[in-house]
């Protein structure tokens, strides 16, 4: 082979050194690029070759230029243009001139590293050659393993970005514009029918049920139209509910009127022949005006006169029950001493307590036994005789019945305590209705089941309440809860 190899514009002068390099390249037929060189004039250029039979190779010239008008024509921006580079990071194409003259080499930066490792990406670096941020967006040519690199200044893109935000205010305002005008328009056509039908609703939260949803325009959409339909029926049923209503709650304020007269008339009728018989029962019994004849005949004015003192009580508690259910029960609130008041209670149960073979406790805490409460006396009085007088009708000989008053955070709590049969829990509503009677063992007593719903009633008229816990065959715990804030109102 020639010692020199040319082309129609570039001649580059072959040493015998690198011949045999050359042929140490080549594997079968591949087409081998070298590494930029010089030719004769001085001008880079590259070396095609390709192995021939016989230990022969072909080779040829090229030159740069055609690379580096291709990197030319390639610009955008104002600093925005391509890099090729051969297979070593030396520049074949470049805005500068002098560095494809002196072969700049720019292995060392970024994105001519990804290059040299066969990458293809876009990287972000500092160029020193332009003083300034870079991106640049990169590839490399497995054949040749040149690389192209196309950076631009990032300051560039910064601008370009701004231009582009503008442009997209611009156009969200305008957007906004049109979506108010749109809105506008929908505002005549759906928003104002919606709204006639919103102002209607709200005359009847007012009370005025006179009012109907209006009649839409026909270019109304049908929707509205069934909605306004749909609306003014509602208000029609409603209407003819509410009539219904008020007529059930005439009849039945009328209903409670006669039954509260009946109870007053009935209450009235019973009492006076009641009254008489229990007072003339009570003269027999005593023998007022001198002994029976018969020893049987005071026994049964006894019996005359127990009888008529239980039918009174039941007739009182069934008046005043209905009078609570009423809520006409007026408490007359004044300073009770708890003591007096309990002491009273218990006399009141003593013999029968004393015939039971019970056993009658009281414990009162210290702070209320000094200062009186403020409470309604009577009425006080009242659920204590009930409570004390189902606690002793339900335990048994020997067992135990405790009267206490204590404070709470909110409250003061009144209880009664005893040993005897308990209540199931399941039966613990029934007892608190009025005439609930359950198991057995409550049948086997006297009484119609008032006592505890007329307590409870009365504490709910004081501004509390009652609550009860009990076990079968262990005992029963009803505490009446009573506003500590009224309760001590006397000793603050």
């Amino acid at each position: 082979m020639p010692g020199f190899a040319e082309s129609s514009s570039s001649r580059i002068v072959l040493k015998p050194e690198a011949v045999a390099d050359f042929r140490s390249q080549l594997r079968g037929d591949e087409t081998v690029i070298t590494e930029l060189r010089r030719d004769v004039a001085g001008h880079p250029a590259f070396l095609v070759l390709r192995a021939l039979p016989e230990g022969r190779i072909a080779y040829g010239v090229v030159a740069t230029d055609y690379l580096v008008r291709l990197q030319q024509a390639i610009a955008f921006g104002a600093r925005g243009h391509a890099v090729v580079l051969d297979q070593m990071g030396k520049v074949i194409g470049h805005p500068f001139h002098k560095w494809i003259d002196a072969e700049f080499d720019l292995s060392q930066i970024p994105p001519v590293k990804a290059i040299m490792a066969g990458q293809t990406g876009v990287i972000q670096f500092y160029s020193p050659a332009y003083h300034a941020e870079m991106i640049a967006a990169y590839t490399s040519v497995p054949e040749t393993k040149w690389g192209v690199m196309v950076p631009q200044p990032m300051d560039e893109l910064y601008a370009q970005a701004g231009e582009v935000r503008s442009a997209a205010m611009a156009v969200s305002f305008l957007g906004l514009l049109a979506a108010a005008l749109i809105s506008w328009c929908l505002a005549r056509y759906m928003s104002r029918p919606l709204q006639a039908i919103g102002t209607a609703a709200g005359a009847i939260t007012g009370g005025d049920f006179s009012i109907r949803a209006p009649q839409f325009p026909p270019y109304v959409p049908q929707e509205l139209h069934r909605l306004a339909h749909s609306f003014n029926q509602m208000l029609d049923e409603v209407c003819r509910k509410n009539g219904e209503l008020s007529e059930t709650a005439i009849r039945t304020q009328a209903a409670n009127r006669a039954k509260s007269e009946f109870l007053a008339n009935m209450g009235h009728e019973l009492r006076t022949p009641l009254n008489a018989i229990l007072g003339f029962s009570e003269i027999m019994k005593d023998e007022i005006f001198g002994p029976l004849a018969n020893p049987q005949y005071k026994g049964y004015a006894v019996d005359i006169h127990d009888s008529a003192n239980h039918l009174i009580k039941m007739i009182t508690d069934i008046l005043d029950l209905s009078k609570a259910e009423a809520g006409v029960i007026t408490p007359e609130i004044g300073p009770v001493h708890l003591p007096e008041v309990f002491a009273q209670a218990v006399r009141w149960l003593a013999d029968r307590a004393a015939r039971g073979g019970l056993d009658v406790a009281v414990d009162i805490d210290p702070q209320f036994t000094a200062q009186p409460i403020e409470t309604d006396r009577q009425k006080l009085l009242q659920m204590l005789i009930n409570l004390l007088t189902n606690a002793v009708k339900f335990t048994e000989t020997g067992g135990t019945v405790t009267l206490s008053a204590k404070p709470s955070a909110e409250w003061l709590e009144i209880q009664v305590c005893d040993t005897g049969i308990g209540i199931a829990e399941a039966d613990l509503d029934k007892v608190m209705s009025p005439f609930g009677q359950v198991t057995s063992a409550y049948h086997a007593h006297e009484g119609f089941g008032l006592g505890l719903p007329l307590t409870n009633k009365l504490a709910q008229a004081l501004g509390g309440g009652l609550t009860i816990e009990s076990v079968p065959s262990q005992g029963t715990t009803v505490t009446i809860h009573l506003p500590r804030s009224s309760a001590l109102a006397a000793a603050a």
